[in-house]
């Protein structure tokens, strides 16, 4: 009998009625059947984990434990080469996690997920590893911030749109990439033809064709190919997503989903900002649907200049004055926030995000002083720095060299631009430049070292809070960059060290 599948056994009987000796051995093996089978013990998850996998509340990592069970020799061998393959994936993660911000997780095997389409190992991993942190890249990210908007729909995807999935493992290949500094691997060309290859054929079919998961998955390949530089790429997936959401009635008509708001606007940004071109949306969203419970911004110009910019008088635009002081709120309520000594919400920190954004974005050929552009390109520097990967600077070209333009043509004629320009070295520091610059190590000797001479990071930190800084997106970078630079220019010995 096969004893891998249950079956009846009939014995037929002798005169007396009783089974027949040599039909014994086969019921007594029919009794046996289960009864020194050892029920598998399933492990705690804290027992898959070494000690350098703690788990970082900050990353939260997508975390499932499953448990196999097994009943035959031939399955036991088959999962035992699987465990071993899994053991060796698991060593090499934690040798690439130790100098990389990636989170080793256990993958279940086999998982008991069902994906869109058949995934192999390696794709799975990247969807357990990796995909979490690049998750928050395109929706409402996570600072700490209470949110009042709970959506799971980017990960449901995973489960029912074949071309998501695929556009979800190639933006995850590509990010550990970028992570761990080496040359893009094979797996993101086979995902991204199989994405391109369903994305076509969902919107070939009309339902599917204008869908929030359409939508999504085109978000993913433009962030995949940007990352990866290949501009000609992101042009092309830009285009499609602006016929698409013109077809839509445009970004107002997202209000019902403000994640994909989030994602489409931080597209925008990436592409405008990295090319110099014109953004794909002319103007961005009127408006999250949530009232703005802890920060109030400009409707129509001001024409007070800001408490910290007053010196500067005359040379500075009206509008870039508004923009900047809604900027400077937005930033101290979010401090205030993440400080634990106001409450802010989530919505609320990317309504203020976004409505700035394209503020900025409008007033681009528009000014005609190079101080009031200077602060104007140095704020859109800072919004880049609410947007990271897991960690990780996006490169934006144009905007890197406009900014270092016009860092350059900056004179500090008076001290009162000092601690202006201090401000602006450091967010394009922390956001664009390599602190090893030649021209940055001569601007800071020149013009900014006479004022941080013997400052230690605190009290260059409040000077920064003058102006606009996020401590929750720079504060980390600031500190790290201030003291190499401090120490690079021979007055390391008086400040802290990293």
């Amino acid at each position: 009998m096969d004893e891998q599948t249950p079956q009846f056994a009939f014995v037929a009987g002798g005169a007396s009625g009783k089974p027949r000796s040599v039909d014994r051995k086969l019921i007594r093996s029919h009794c046996m059947r289960g009864k020194n089978r050892r029920e598998p013990v399933e492990q705690p998850v804290a027992q898959w984990l070494g000690p350098d996998d703690a788990p970082n509340p900050s990353a939260r990592p997508l975390l499932l434990s499953f448990s196999v069970s097994t009943r035959h020799e031939e399955d036991k061998a088959k999962v035992r080469r699987s465990t071993a393959r899994n053991s060796r994936r698991t060593q090499q993660l934690h040798a690439e996690r130790a100098a990389n911000n990636i989170t080793a997780c256990p993958i279940p095997n086999p998982p008991l997920l069902r994906f869109a389409d058949q995934l192999g190992a390696d794709s799975v991993e990247l969807l357990f590893t990796v995909f979490p942190g690049t998750l928050r890249a395109f929706s409402l990210a996570d600072f700490s911030l209470p949110s009042n908007l709970k959506s799971s729909q980017w990960r449901d995807w995973l489960f029912t749109d074949v071309a998501y999935v695929h556009a979800a493992i190639t933006v995850s290949a590509v990010v550990r990439d970028l992570l761990l500094k080496r040359e893009s691997s094979k797996i993101p060309s086979f995902h991204l033809r199989k994405a391109i290859s369903q994305l076509n054929k969902n919107l070939s079919y009309k339902p599917l064709s204008l869908s929030d998961a359409t939508i999504a998955v085109i978000i993913s390949l433009s962030m995949a190919s940007w990352i990866s530089q290949d501009y000609v790429s992101t042009s092309s997936h830009v285009a499609g997503l602006s016929e698409i959401v013109r077809l839509r009635g445009g970004l107002d008509s997202f209000h019902s989903n403000p994640q994909l708001q989030v994602g489409m606007t931080r597209i925008d940004l990436c592409v405008s900002l990295g090319s110099g071109k014109s953004p794909i949306f002319t103007t961005g969203p009127s408006t999250f649907p949530y009232e703005f419970n802890t920060v109030q911004l400009s409707t129509c110009d001001q024409k007070s200049v800001p408490p910290d910019l007053q010196f500067i008088e005359n040379l500075v635009d009206d509008r870039v004055a508004a923009i900047f002081q809604d900027l400077q709120g937005l930033a101290r309520s979010m401090n205030a926030a993440t400080s634990s000594q106001r409450v802010m919400l989530a919505s609320d920190f990317h309504a203020g995000v976004m409505s700035i954004q394209y503020r900025l974005f409008k007033l681009h050929s528009k000014l005609n002083d190079i101080i009031s552009e200077w602060i104007r390109v140095a704020m859109l520097a800072s919004l880049t720095t609410t947007f990271q990967v897991m960690g990780s600077r996006i490169k934006y070209q144009y905007l890197s060299n406009r900014l270092q333009e016009l860092c350059c043509a900056v004179e500090v004629s008076t001290e009162e631009l000092r601690p202006v320009m201090f401000w602006v070295l450091m967010v394009g520091t922390v956001a664009l430049f390599d602190s090893e610059e030649p021209w940055l190590s001569e601007k800071w000797r020149l013009d900014v070292l006479p004022l941080v001479r013997g400052l230690q990071w605190e009290d260059a930190k409040r000077l920064l809070k003058r102006f606009i800084w996020i401590d929750a997106c720079n504060g980390k970078a600031g500190r790290a960059i201030f003291n190499k630079i401090i120490q690079d220019l021979g007055n390391g010995s008086r400040h802290e060290r990293m």
